[in-house]
């Protein structure tokens, strides 16, 4: 198969050679130029057959032009289009510096100002003097919830001395308490951090009891069922009164509300038996019990 252009009797000798190469080996002819014609080949497969192409070189050169037009005009749109997002980033980038700057120093941010001063830097300095003010403030947040703490400890211990000293048998109660409970905690493996915590709950366990009428209190017969009801209140009232109280931990209320519970299920407030008493109030109502049992 062999096509020609018209006016073209047959190839010229080199480009027969080439041909022949091409039919004897089954390759491709490269393109050759011979009197303003381009002729090429290519062999199909093994078969000997071999297809031949002759055309104008004006041909080639307009259809040259054409593609090599067609990817500028690609390689040009994309430019532009990257060149259109890379401009819409940097107005989107610089509209939030815009705002950051007008909210940070109560005036807008414009073109001249961008070429006579360095806004980015001052956004920067901006950042480290607020975190600096940051850091300065949550040291004086906890300055004062560790003076609030101090405060708040202070007064419930205020309360447990005025209820041990109505009542004289109860005279250093707490503080034995406190003392039985740090050495059996110690004994157990409890947490360090939560030493302090625990002991600070056994020293103020009754501190419910200033709620208590002196006529139930004091009372030297046995007690009625009603004022049985108001003497056991004195865990739940003990509880609610450290609640109030906001930075104690969750754990010491918790400790004296149920610092009378029994390993039976029989005590008070809420029937509690066994590992379900919460440890802490364990261990206070094991101490209390000792201290009871060893004191006046």
């Amino acid at each position: 198969m062999v096509g020609f252009p018209s006016g073209t009797a047959s190839p010229p000798e080199e480009v027969r050679r080439s041909i022949e190469r091409a039919r004897g080996f089954g390759l491709n002819c490269g393109v050759m130029t011979i009197d303003e014609t381009a002729w090429s080949c290519a062999a199909i497969g093994r078969t000997g057959m071999v297809v031949v192409a002759a055309v104008p070189t004006s041909e080639v050169f307009v259809t040259a032009g054409a593609l090599t037009s067609s990817r500028v005009r690609t390689a040009v749109a994309v430019l532009l289009i990257g060149l259109i997002g890379i401009a819409a980033t940097d107005f989107l980038f610089f509209r939030r510096v815009r705002r950051a700057h007008q909210a940070a120093f109560d005036q807008p941010l414009s073109l001249q100002s961008v070429l006579t001063a360095d806004e980015i830097d001052d956004l920067a300095r901006l950042g480290i003097d607020l975190k600096t003010k940051l850091s300065e403030l949550e040291r004086m947040v906890q300055v004062d919830q560790d003076a609030r703490r101090t405060v708040e400890i202070e007064a419930l211990a205020l309360i447990v001395q005025a209820v041990e000293a109505r009542y004289p048998f109860l005279q250093s109660h707490g503080d034995r308490v406190g003392r039985y409970v740090r050495q059996i905690s110690i004994r157990l493996g409890i947490d360090p951090n939560d030493l302090e915590s625990l002991e600070f709950a056994a020293r103020i366990h009754d501190v419910g009891k200033i709620s208590i009428p002196d006529a139930v209190y004091l009372k030297p017969e046995h007690l009625d069922p009603i004022e049985l009801v108001q003497m056991q209140l004195h865990a739940n009232r003990g509880a609610e009164l450290i609640m109030r109280m906001r930075t104690i931990g969750p754990r010491v209320p918790e400790a004296v509300r149920h610092h009378h519970e029994r390993w039976d299920g029989g005590g008070y407030p809420s029937g509690l038996a066994g590992t379900a008493i919460p440890l802490w109030s364990r261990i206070i109502a094991v101490a209390d019990a000792y201290d009871a049992m060893t004191e006046s």
